[in-house]
């Protein structure tokens, strides 16, 4: 509970875009997926991996698909 309150306030912190915003919400992902929390955790995984598209980060989404992978979520 903590650890998710903690990465909800860094959101704030990191802005709307850019791999650091997609690297938070993929900690966001494992923290929900860590509490069976399957379907935050893959709209978490979507959002992050959509921004990390955006800001062209290629490595940043192939571990992110890995970690969907992972979750199968």
């Amino acid at each position: 509970t903590d650890a998710d309150g903690v990465l909800r306030e860094a959101l704030d912190v990191v802005g709307p875009s850019g791999s650091a915003r997609a690297r938070v919400l993929a900690a966001l992902a494992q923290v929900a997926h860590g509490r069976a929390r399957d379907g935050e955790a893959a709209e978490y995984l979507r959002e992050a991996i959509d921004i990390a598209s955006r800001s062209g980060a290629r490595d940043l989404v192939q571990n992110l698909e890995d970690m969907r992978s992972d979750m199968a979520v």
